[in-house]
């Protein structure tokens, strides 16, 4: 995607299995296949894609809040094979110093500690690079893997925001979690 206005060049994280990289508009097809899974948008605040198009459109608006220092969204893909199989991002709608995380995988890969991996590279991403304060999330009630994937890594529930998720003619409650820098490091002396 154009980067005219931004200096630095899209940072590519790794890990053991994963390279998250820039989400291309070559990927549309990729992501309308995981994102018009009911499955995995079952909890997200989004219908699932019917059309290429949506896909096409998601990728673009990804690229300009990108430009605008909005969002950051990378694409996840196995290592040694370039096609995507989930996302995860930040917003930075909170302030500089906050960082609010998203992410989506495909459903032929969930139970198999992707998502893991991609967000404790989020989190090192967000505090060690971006010097991030807080990181949160908010997970509709009934998400329970990602509530326990939260947990797992650290992240503190701190309460119910009541109907505040307007999705199919529907409110539902979030939980939101955070994780706070303070944490952070002491969950990375304790490794």
């Amino acid at each position: 995607m154009n980067r005219s206005n931004h200096q630095e060049a899209f940072p590519q994280l790794e890990t053991k299995r994963l390279v998250l990289r820039e989400l291309r508009l070559e990927d549309a097809e990729a992501i309308f296949h995981f994102y018009g899974d009911e499955e995995v948008i079952r909890y997200r605040d989004v219908l699932a894609f019917t059309r290429l198009e949506e896909a096409q459109q998601f990728l673009e608006l990804v690229g300009t809040r990108y430009e605008q220092g909005k969002e950051m969204h990378w694409g996840i893909t196995l290592k040694g094979e370039d096609c995507l199989i989930g996302s995860c991002g930040y917003s930075w709608h909170l302030g500089p110093q906050f960082g609010a995380i998203g992410y989506d995988l495909a459903r032929l890969y969930w139970k198999q500690g992707i998502m893991t991996e991609a967000i404790q590279t989020l989190l090192r991403f967000g505090f060690e690079v971006r010097n991030l304060h807080r990181i949160e999330a908010k997970v509709r009630l009934g998400n329970d893997a990602s509530m326990r994937l939260l947990q797992r890594l650290g992240s503190q529930e701190e309460g119910i925001l009541r109907e505040c998720l307007f999705i199919h003619n529907h409110f539902y409650d979030v939980k939101v979690f955070s994780l706070l820098t303070s944490e952070y490091k002491t969950m990375d002396e304790q490794q």
